[in-house]
């Protein structure tokens, strides 16, 4: 799911908890720690596709709402539901781990209903929206490029913030790494395993890295130490030293990275 350099950033987030924590902190309580943090990082992940899915899809209420009226126009017998359509969102459908994963989640009691019709309100009032409901047969670039200015419109907004900042501590931190993956991955979908976006490869990376940051920590502090000119290493900011100790038990123990 996420980079070695996003691995590394969690990595330290959890060893700084660890050694904040607790004077007799181990490798075992900033593991714990790293597991949690990727845990919230899968669900926002689901989070903000599940959300983008159920915007482009409000337009089958929107068209169903439409049609009930006493009176209805010709615009509200013909609401386009070419956004619900969209061959990203098919994918989605067709992943039977991304459906689980929502289910199992409980990733939609983050939201209700009235949230999903104002961001599909604002969406339907682009003229990019405007434009995709117009063509006969939307190809797949128009689809990508509408979900994309769905999900963008959904990752920045202020209302999608507050509902979930309660829901995500780690909101900010991972919002920017989300969407990229997001994006990244976007015509794979149907194939990613929802369950477990981060490859057993990486997972142990940052495993390891915590383990041999912890093994290696006073070693790694003895080296730095004669280099602090004139400055006492207990002054030093411990999030500070910890990225120095990070860094230089990579370039000591990491073998494969170049």
């Amino acid at each position: 799911m996420i980079s070695r350099r996003n691995i590394r950033i969690k990595a330290m987030q959890a060893l700084f908890g660890a050694m904040t924590s607790s004077d007799n902190w181990t490798s075992v309580d900033a593991k714990k720690l790293m597991n949690v943090y990727y845990k919230n990082a899968n669900s926002l992940t689901i989070a903000y596709l599940e959300l983008t899915k159920q915007v482009l899809e409000y337009c089958i209420i929107d068209s169903d709402t439409r049609k009930s009226k006493h009176l209805p126009t010709t615009a509200d017998m013909n609401v386009s539901l070419a956004a619900a359509n969209n061959s990203f969102l098919k994918q989605l459908h067709s992943n039977e781990s991304y459906n689980k994963a929502v289910s199992d989640q409980n990733i939609t009691s983050i939201w209700d209903d009235e949230d999903v019709k104002l961001l599909y309100q604002e969406l339907n009032t682009t003229a990019e929206y405007k434009e995709y409901i117009q063509k006969e047969s939307p190809s797949t670039e128009d689809d990508k490029g509408m979900f994309d200015l769905t999900l963008d419109m959904v990752v920045n907004s202020e209302d999608v913030e507050t509902l979930f900042e309660d829901k995500f501590s780690s909101l900010n931190d991972d919002i920017e790494m989300v969407a990229m993956w997001i994006i990244k991955n976007q015509n794979s979908l149907k194939d990613i395993n929802f369950m477990e976006l981060l490859s057993r490869e990486k997972h142990n990376f940052g495993i390891d890295l915590i383990d041999t940051v912890f093994e290696k920590y006073d070693y790694t502090l003895e080296l730095i130490t004669p280099k602090l000119m004139n400055w006492d290493p207990e002054r030093i900011a411990k999030l500070d030293m910890l990225i120095m100790q990070m860094g230089l038990t990579e370039l000591l123990y990491f073998p494969s990275i170049p």
